[in-house]
């Protein structure tokens, strides 16, 4: 799962992006999720990424058959 704070002061948004585009075109399953409003890690659900932590766990739950 790929998790995007589109307001990173950390890391820049686009290398994000890129990693999306990049599995996409090696046909790697994956979820590309942008969140707006976010610090750059520990939100764990605060600041705008509520839901991230079950998305996460029924992708993962998905992948694993």
């Amino acid at each position: 799962m790929l998790e995007l704070k589109a307001s990173d002061p950390v890391v820049d948004p686009i290398n994000s992006r890129m990693l999306d585009e990049a599995l996409s075109k090696a046909h790697v399953r994956h979820v590309y999720h942008p969140f707006h409003g976010c610090r750059h890690g520990g939100s764990l659900g605060r600041d705008g990424a509520e839901g991230w932590f079950d998305e996460a766990v029924s992708f993962l739950k998905e992948i694993d058959g």
